[in-house]
């Protein structure tokens, strides 16, 4: 309002549903940020119940993730079978 304190008004975009998030927040108070890495791995192969099989550059394996829902065009290319090449 005209007399009351400074807000922040955040906005944002959840990265595995791809919803829209918005936080409104005095300015005299700190927010939490999201700290997000990221990996590489290779795609051995995917089970017929859509859990993927991947591999590290180091040979660590993960068989605990499934094809990711969204995006839509990410769940669709691991499926085909493109690369990151084939995208370029």
């Amino acid at each position: 309002g005209k007399h009351g304190h400074a807000k922040a008004n955040i906005t944002g975009l959840d990265i595995f549903t791809g919803a829209k998030k918005q936080d409104i927040c005095p300015t005299s108070h700190n927010m939490t940020a999201p700290v997000v890495g990221s990996m590489d791995w290779s795609l051995l192969g995917i089970s017929d119940d859509g859990f993927l099989s991947l591999m590290t550059d180091e040979g660590e394996t993960r068989d605990d993730l499934k094809v990711p829902e969204y995006p839509t065009e990410i769940a669709e290319q691991i499926q085909s079978g493109e690369t990151r090449d084939d995208l370029k």
